[in-house]
């Protein structure tokens, strides 16, 4: 296993590269999945190969999630891929039902640039229930990476420690 400082520094330099790279706000949903939420899931210490751990379209109730982040049989992260930033807030609902059907603690939307986290199972509006924002446009790698770090590695979503922190 790599050391946790090796992890986040390549995490860094990824968000970097999306930073400075326009053809990554170019690209559609396929390609956000493949090229950047993969990456980074492959970067925060999940194993995108292993279907038990990283469940891509997983359906609940005829809805899909784009990725189920799982331990052992329980789901633990829905992430949700959107091209366009400007339709988030009429996906959220979606997000939300989908992750309270599958029972998840944390549901996030992104279009790879931007990422809205949510905690779907804890009482209130979806604006209360989202938490928080990464915006990879403005937002400093380090920053975007500690975010990442807290709230998506593999052993803070596991242990319970991100949807405590939230």
């Amino acid at each position: 296993m790599e050391k946790e400082g090796d992890v986040m520094k390549k995490l860094v330099e990824f968000i970097k590269k999306i930073q400075s790279d326009a053809r990554f706000s170019a690209f559609d949903e396929a390609a956000i999945k493949q090229g950047v939420a993969l990456k980074i899931l492959s970067l925060l210490e999940w194993d995108p190969f292993h279907v038990d751990e990283v469940k891509p379209e997983y359906e609940i109730q005829g809805a899909k999630a784009d990725f189920c982040l799982k331990k052992e049989k329980t789901n633990k992260v829905f992430i949700f891929v959107r091209k366009n930033e400007k339709d988030f807030p009429k996906h959220q609902d979606k997000v939300l039902s989908v992750s309270v059907q599958g029972k998840v603690p944390i549901g996030i939307l992104t279009n790879g640039l931007t990422w809205w986290f949510f905690l779907p199972l804890v009482q209130g509006s979806a604006d209360e229930k989202k938490f928080l924002t990464i915006e990879m446009g403005s937002q400093k790698a380090e920053e975007a990476s500690e975010i990442f770090e807290n709230f998506l590695t593999k052993e803070n979503v596991v242990s319970g420690e991100a949807e405590k922190a939230a």
